[in-house]
């Protein structure tokens, strides 16, 4: 049976006018030991600053990152598509939340503007649960509407940032400062 999940790639500077968010499907190995590793490959890119931090321009990554899941090679041209499967990859644009996931992944990202700032991405799951126990109810189980959901602790996915580089960043902003100072005397 297929473990089904969303991903929300989603802007921290996203207002009430403007919603700077993706949704992404998996069909296939949405629990968080299938899906994490790709989400953490992603995070890393974030990470790094190889990739933007907003969703518009980092979420064809996550598509990318799905077809290497697959093992699918980007066509050259339309003559030499192989189209062995009827998905591109693990992970596929959609237009909302679906009503059958078992996981939802919430990567909110925080887009550094300045040369010093860091992107940081920061990854919540939430495991759906849309089952009680209900001795009246048919087969013992009934409906949530709307679902609830369980946060699921993933960090042992995520690699944080190696000490040594964060010291380096902060030893560089210190620095600045001091130059700063010794510039105004």
């Amino acid at each position: 049976m297929s473990t089904r999940s969303n991903i929300l790639l989603k802007s921290a500077n996203a207002t009430d006018d403007w919603d700077d968010s993706l949704w992404f499907y998996r069909h296939y190995d949405g629990y968080p030991e299938g899906a994490m590793p790709l989400i953490a490959k992603f995070v890393k890119l974030v990470n790094d600053r190889k990739i933007r931090a907003n969703p518009s321009q980092s979420g064809g990554w996550l598509i990318w990152l799905g077809m290497q899941e697959y093992d699918v090679a980007a066509p050259q041209d339309g003559n030499d598509l192989n189209i062995s499967d009827w998905k591109v990859g693990a992970i596929e644009p959609t237009s909302a939340q679906h009503g059958d996931i078992d996981y939802r992944y919430t990567i909110t990202l925080h887009e550094g503007w300045l040369e010093n700032e860091f992107n940081r991405a920061e990854v919540v799951c939430e495991e759906v649960i849309r089952w009680v126990d209900d001795p009246e109810a048919d087969y013992g189980y009934r409906t949530l509407d709307p679902p609830k959901y369980k946060v699921v602790d993933v960090s042992e996915y995520l690699q944080p940032k190696e000490p040594q580089v964060v010291q380096e960043a902060i030893d560089q902003l210190q620095a600045r400062a001091e130059d700063g100072e010794e510039g105004a005397s």
